[in-house]
């Protein structure tokens, strides 16, 4: 079976760039006609020469390329995407060629398909590494990890729910999707179209756009699932064993352990739940807290003792959750059924805990492991907390079972991971001999003039 970068590598300039404009409904034939061989060619003056993998690696750096719609980050991020053409064939493109097409050829088609079409499978979840294993508990009783291990930076959004849905749910098995993500305005951001079988899943605006928000109303097993696919690899297809149903969790024995091999892949999951004590030294625990060689506690996950304020912005110890004086989005005590309480996760810049994590203290609480059996929980406390809900102190344990009934409007998912370790850099031997061989004739040039110049008869 050919890889997606096979099949990229193969394609012809023309047919690539059809099958880009195929997906764009919106072009009348002079959009098409603006796309050949030697327009692409005058863009990217490479392409001519280089397919497949160089041509995602020779684009531009990543950060040249545009990151925004409407002022809210698109939901593509990982290296290919799969477009379906009207004529049934799947053509699999690199994302950076895709997006630096079609971003300086057609931007306003570009940005008007983002905002009606649901968002497509191939998600990235930015990980923090936490280390210094073998730390002590805190004075509650947790926070105590032997291993070094990853977690998510940030919640998962509900544009990177809407990915999911979209992969694994046209047929909704299991239920992964609740209406209440698009009818609770309180945090509302997925509406669904069509009908089993055909299911399809959009990013909705909710007092504003809603794709950098954390998801919510999912349970325990949506997490799982959650898990599993993202171990899987993000695979696409109906809700099976090498979807949803196994991976980082075996869900279709009723045990909920977690897989100390993902039969899907041979190896460890890359992906799972964090367990109560995985989730509570990401949010509370430092190294240095009392200065270096003195680590211990903190009471919030703002790196603070102190009960955080509620703006959104770069200052510190700040977090979404209901003061005194109001909820953090409004700055208004006063309650509404039709309002927006969500902030964009990391939108509370300036409050991160030690190892780098954000909205450990509020917004919405995270789901946990609490035993690394059938017993679930979840900490963090919620935009409609007060303070005492942020707490270190604060657990919560969401019944016996990990069953429908236990998904909320405060809770959402934050991933844990492996230890994140970082790839030795390839060395270009071709490059490489091309440098020490000019070094070798500027060495022999300086050489023959220090020779010249002792010897004027050797010039």
């Amino acid at each position: 079976m050919q890889s997606p970068f096979d099949v990229l590598a193969s394609a012809s300039g023309v047919g690539l760039f059809a099958g880009m404009l195929d997906a764009f409904p919106g072009l009348d034939a002079a959009g098409h006609a603006a796309i050949n061989r030697g327009s692409a060619e005058r863009l990217f003056p490479w392409f001519a020469m280089e397919r497949g993998r160089q041509a995602c690696r020779r684009l531009t750096p990543k950060n040249d390329l545009p990151k925004k719609v409407g002022g809210d980050f698109h939901p593509l991020g990982t290296h290919v995407v799969v477009v379906t053409r009207p004529s049934g064939e799947l053509m699999y493109i690199c994302r950076r060629l895709l997006w630096a097409v079609v971003w300086t050829v057609v931007p306003q088609a570009a940005a008007a398909w983002l905002a009606t079409t649901p968002a497509l499978a191939g998600i990235t979840y930015d990980m923090v590494n936490v280390g210094n294993p073998g730390n002590a508990n805190d004075t509650t009783g947790y926070g105590a990890v032997n291993d070094l291990y990853s977690i998510g930076k940030y919640d998962v959004t509900i544009g990177q729910y809407t990915a999911f849905l979209n992969a694994v749910a046209a047929t909704d098995t299991y239920a992964l999707y609740n209406a209440s993500m698009a009818t609770d305005l309180n945090v509302a951001g997925i509406s669904r179209s069509g009908s089993s079988g055909s299911f399809s899943y959009s990013v909705i605006t909710n007092g504003g756009s809603s794709a950098n928000r954390p998801i919510t109303y999912v349970h325990w097993l949506d997490t799982a699932r959650f898990a599993n696919w993202m171990s899987n690899g993000q695979p696409t297809g109906a809700q099976s064993n090498t979807t949803t149903e196994n991976g980082a969790y075996d869900l279709t024995r009723g045990s909920y352990v977690k897989n100390s091999t993902n039969p899907n892949t041979g190896a460890a999951p890359t992906f799972f739940v964090p367990t109560e004590n995985e989730w509570y030294k990401a949010a509370y625990y430092s190294p240095i807290k009392g200065g270096v060689g003195s680590p211990g506690y903190w009471i919030f996950a703002t790196q603070s003792n102190s009960a955080p304020g509620n703006q959104v912005g770069g200052t510190a110890n700040q977090a979404n959750y209901a003061t005194g004086s109001g909820y953090s989005v409004t700055q208004s005590p006063t309650f509404s059924a039709s309002q927006n309480y969500l902030s964009d996760v990391g939108a509370f810049s300036g409050s991160a805990s030690y190892y780098g994590t954000f909205d450990q203290s509020g917004n919405v609480a995270q789901w946990n492991d609490l035993s690394g059996g059938n017993i679930k929980g979840f900490r963090g406390g919620s935009w409609n907390n007060n303070s005492s809900g942020l707490l270190s102190s604060s657990q919560r344990v969401e019944g016996q079972y990990v069953g429908s009934g236990d998904g909320t409007a405060r809770v959402g998912i934050r991933l844990a991971g492996q230890y994140i370790v970082a790839p030795v850099p390839e060395i270009d031997t071709k490059g490489l001999t091309h440098v020490i061989a000019l070094l070798t004739g500027a060495l022999g040039f300086l050489e023959r003039r220090r020779l010249r110049r002792c010897h004027p008869s050797m010039g």
